[in-house]
Protein backbone atom coordinates (compact mmCIF):
# COMPACT_ATOMS: atom_id res chain seq x y z
CA UNK A 1 0.00 0.00 0.00
CA UNK A 2 2.81 2.44 0.91
CA UNK A 3 4.51 1.89 -2.45
CA UNK A 4 1.20 2.49 -4.27
CA UNK A 5 0.70 5.85 -2.54
CA UNK A 6 4.35 6.71 -3.06
CA UNK A 7 3.88 6.37 -6.86
CA UNK A 8 1.04 8.88 -7.00
CA UNK A 9 2.14 11.27 -4.25
CA UNK A 10 4.90 13.77 -3.98
CA UNK A 11 6.15 14.97 -0.60
CA UNK A 12 8.11 18.17 -0.96
CA UNK A 13 9.17 21.23 0.98
CA UNK A 14 6.50 23.90 0.92
CA UNK A 15 7.02 27.27 -0.70
CA UNK A 16 5.34 30.61 -0.05
CA UNK A 17 3.17 29.88 -3.10
CA UNK A 18 1.63 27.01 -1.07
CA UNK A 19 0.68 29.25 1.87
CA UNK A 20 -3.08 29.61 1.17
CA UNK A 21 -3.48 25.85 0.63
CA UNK A 22 -1.60 25.15 3.86
CA UNK A 23 -3.75 27.68 5.70
CA UNK A 24 -6.84 25.91 4.38
CA UNK A 25 -5.59 22.56 5.66
CA UNK A 26 -4.53 24.13 8.96
CA UNK A 27 -8.04 25.56 9.30
CA UNK A 28 -9.47 22.06 8.81
CA UNK A 29 -7.04 20.77 11.46
CA UNK A 30 -8.16 23.48 13.89
CA UNK A 31 -11.80 22.60 13.20
CA UNK A 32 -11.17 18.87 13.76
CA UNK A 33 -9.22 19.53 16.97
CA UNK A 34 -11.92 21.93 18.19
CA UNK A 35 -14.78 19.54 17.46
CA UNK A 36 -13.14 16.34 18.70
CA UNK A 37 -10.55 17.20 21.35
CA UNK A 38 -10.10 20.83 22.35
CA UNK A 39 -13.03 23.26 22.45
CA UNK A 40 -10.59 26.11 23.13
CA UNK A 41 -9.00 25.78 19.66
CA UNK A 42 -9.27 29.08 17.77
CA UNK A 43 -11.17 28.28 14.56
CA UNK A 44 -9.94 31.50 12.92
CA UNK A 45 -6.26 31.05 13.78
CA UNK A 46 -5.00 29.67 10.44
CA UNK A 47 -6.11 32.77 8.53
CA UNK A 48 -5.38 35.24 11.34
CA UNK A 49 -2.38 37.55 11.22
CA UNK A 50 -0.62 35.39 13.85
CA UNK A 51 -1.45 32.14 12.05
CA UNK A 52 -0.31 33.43 8.68
CA UNK A 53 2.93 34.76 10.19
CA UNK A 54 3.58 31.44 11.97
CA UNK A 55 3.05 29.43 8.78
CA UNK A 56 5.10 31.84 6.63
CA UNK A 57 7.99 31.61 9.09
CA UNK A 58 7.71 27.82 9.24
CA UNK A 59 8.01 27.75 5.44
CA UNK A 60 10.94 30.19 5.24
CA UNK A 61 13.04 29.79 8.41
CA UNK A 62 15.95 27.36 8.32
CA UNK A 63 15.10 26.14 11.84
CA UNK A 64 11.58 25.13 10.76
CA UNK A 65 10.01 23.08 8.01
CA UNK A 66 6.73 22.53 6.23
CA UNK A 67 6.26 19.54 3.96
CA UNK A 68 3.27 19.15 1.68
CA UNK A 69 1.80 16.10 -0.03
CA UNK A 70 0.75 16.75 -3.60
CA UNK A 71 -1.55 14.54 -5.63
CA UNK A 72 -2.13 15.58 -9.23
CA UNK A 73 -1.24 19.20 -8.42
CA UNK A 74 -3.47 19.39 -5.32
CA UNK A 75 -2.02 19.76 -1.81
CA UNK A 76 -3.72 17.04 0.24
CA UNK A 77 -1.76 17.21 3.48
CA UNK A 78 0.96 19.04 5.35
CA UNK A 79 3.36 18.58 8.23
CA UNK A 80 5.19 21.40 9.95
CA UNK A 81 7.70 21.53 12.76
CA UNK A 82 11.18 22.60 13.61
CA UNK A 83 13.99 22.72 16.09
CA UNK A 84 12.77 23.27 19.65
CA UNK A 85 14.46 24.13 22.90
CA UNK A 86 14.03 21.71 25.74
CA UNK A 87 13.39 22.67 29.30
CA UNK A 88 16.46 24.16 30.97
CA UNK A 89 16.25 21.73 33.88
CA UNK A 90 16.64 18.64 31.68
CA UNK A 91 19.70 17.38 29.84
CA UNK A 92 18.11 17.09 26.44
CA UNK A 93 20.03 16.96 23.18
CA UNK A 94 19.02 19.13 20.24
CA UNK A 95 15.41 18.25 19.50
CA UNK A 96 12.97 18.66 16.61
CA UNK A 97 9.22 18.42 16.77
CA UNK A 98 6.22 17.62 14.66
CA UNK A 99 3.98 20.63 15.30
CA UNK A 100 1.04 20.53 12.88
CA UNK A 101 0.00 17.52 10.84
CA UNK A 102 -3.10 17.12 8.71
CA UNK A 103 -4.10 14.87 5.82
CA UNK A 104 -7.42 15.11 3.99
CA UNK A 105 -9.81 12.31 4.94
CA UNK A 106 -9.68 10.54 1.55
CA UNK A 107 -5.89 10.22 1.81
CA UNK A 108 -5.62 8.85 5.34
CA UNK A 109 -4.54 5.29 6.20
CA UNK A 110 -2.72 4.87 2.89
CA UNK A 111 0.90 5.30 3.99
CA UNK A 112 1.06 9.07 3.54
CA UNK A 113 1.58 9.66 7.27
CA UNK A 114 4.66 7.41 7.19
CA UNK A 115 6.00 9.36 4.20
CA UNK A 116 5.59 12.63 6.09
CA UNK A 117 7.20 11.11 9.18
CA UNK A 118 10.20 9.90 7.18
CA UNK A 119 10.59 13.37 5.64
CA UNK A 120 10.57 14.93 9.12
CA UNK A 121 13.12 12.42 10.42
CA UNK A 122 15.44 13.13 7.47
CA UNK A 123 15.08 16.89 8.02
CA UNK A 124 15.74 16.52 11.76
CA UNK A 125 18.88 14.44 11.17
CA UNK A 126 20.15 16.92 8.55
CA UNK A 127 19.72 19.61 11.22
CA UNK A 128 21.62 17.62 13.87
CA UNK A 129 18.59 16.90 16.06
CA UNK A 130 18.99 13.86 18.28
CA UNK A 131 15.36 13.54 19.44
CA UNK A 132 11.97 14.03 17.85
CA UNK A 133 8.84 14.92 19.81
CA UNK A 134 5.16 15.39 19.15
CA UNK A 135 2.20 16.51 21.23
CA UNK A 136 -1.12 14.76 20.65
CA UNK A 137 -4.53 15.74 21.98
CA UNK A 138 -5.96 13.36 24.58
CA UNK A 139 -8.57 11.16 22.97
CA UNK A 140 -6.84 11.18 19.59
CA UNK A 141 -6.27 7.43 19.74
CA UNK A 142 -5.54 7.14 16.01
CA UNK A 143 -2.83 9.77 16.31
CA UNK A 144 -1.32 8.21 19.42
CA UNK A 145 -1.31 4.76 17.82
CA UNK A 146 0.30 6.11 14.64
CA UNK A 147 3.10 7.78 16.57
CA UNK A 148 3.67 4.69 18.70
CA UNK A 149 4.00 2.65 15.48
CA UNK A 150 6.66 5.15 14.43
CA UNK A 151 8.58 4.42 17.65
CA UNK A 152 7.45 7.29 19.88
CA UNK A 153 6.95 6.59 23.58
CA UNK A 154 4.88 8.48 26.13
CA UNK A 155 7.24 10.85 27.86
CA UNK A 156 5.43 13.73 29.56
CA UNK A 157 1.83 14.47 30.43
CA UNK A 158 0.36 17.95 30.72
CA UNK A 159 -2.81 18.50 32.73
CA UNK A 160 -4.97 21.63 32.80
CA UNK A 161 -8.07 22.78 34.64
CA UNK A 162 -10.42 25.72 34.59
CA UNK A 163 -10.22 28.21 37.44
CA UNK A 164 -13.42 29.67 38.80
Amino acid sequence: MFEEVNKIMEIRKATIADLKDIQGLCSLLCEKEHNEYDGLMDLDWAFSEKGEKYLMEAITKTTDYVFVAVDDGKIVGYLSGGIVTGEGYRNLPKMADLANFFILEDYRSKGLGRMFYESAVSWAKENDAKRLRVEVSPGNDKGVNFYKKMGFEEFTLTLERELE
